[in-house]
């Protein structure tokens, strides 16, 4: 009982060193995939070929406002 004790503890203990280094992996591609985000749905919305026809009456300078206000 003894020795099945202790090799417990060492599997438990393994396990937690291996869960504390996923964490941190997973936690640096969370970030990069947050700092990626902006850059591409900005490029998404600029890379559409097509027109905004609710955008035509405010000419085309008021494009980035619009899409500053939807990014609010």
């Amino acid at each position: 009982a003894f020795l099945f004790d202790k090799i417990n503890f060492l599997m438990d203990a393994t396990v937690g060193f291996i869960n504390i280094n996923q964490n941190k992996i997973i936690k640096i591609f969370s970030v990069a995939s947050v700092a990626l985000l902006p850059p591409t749905l900005i490029a998404s919305v600029y890379g559409m070929n097509l027109k905004f026809p609710e955008l035509e009456f405010l000419g085309t300078g008021a494009y980035p406002y619009v899409l500053t206000l939807m990014l609010a």
